[in-house]
């Protein structure tokens, strides 16, 4: 007997020298809709580009970031100075942390469901 549905939803952003950043509503969207529906989801990476949350402390050197305005992404660099002046509500979205560092905490957590 065939199924409906979705069996599985794997989540990532892209990483390398051209990786876009992935806006962390679309992960949540994407989290929230399997939720709902009973499917397993799995957060596999952020890629090049995570949220400052998952940062692993002060900057030390000038870091890329990205904001989302008007429907795309508006990067520049930041300097560590800069960022100790931001307050949350300038603060980007996003900070080019490379893969290994940004990690795969979506709001403080792994996500690692698997069907059964």
């Amino acid at each position: 007997m065939l199924q409906s549905g979705i069996d599985w939803v794997i989540v990532g952003g892209e990483s390398g020298p051209g990786a876009r950043p992935m806006h962390p509503g679309w992960a949540r969207s994407l989290r929230d809709q399997c939720d709902a529906a009973g499917a397993p989801f799995l957060f596999k990476q952020w890629g090049e580009w995570a949220p400052g949350e998952n940062s692993t402390g002060p900057m030390k050197r000038t870091e890329h970031a990205a904001w989302w305005w008007a429907n795309s992404w508006d990067m520049r660099p930041v300097t560590p100075t800069e960022s100790m002046e931001m307050h949350s509500d300038d603060g980007p979205d996003l900070w080019r942390f490379g893969k290994k560092a940004s990690g795969r905490h979506l709001d403080g957590r792994t996500h690692d469901r698997f069907p059964t």
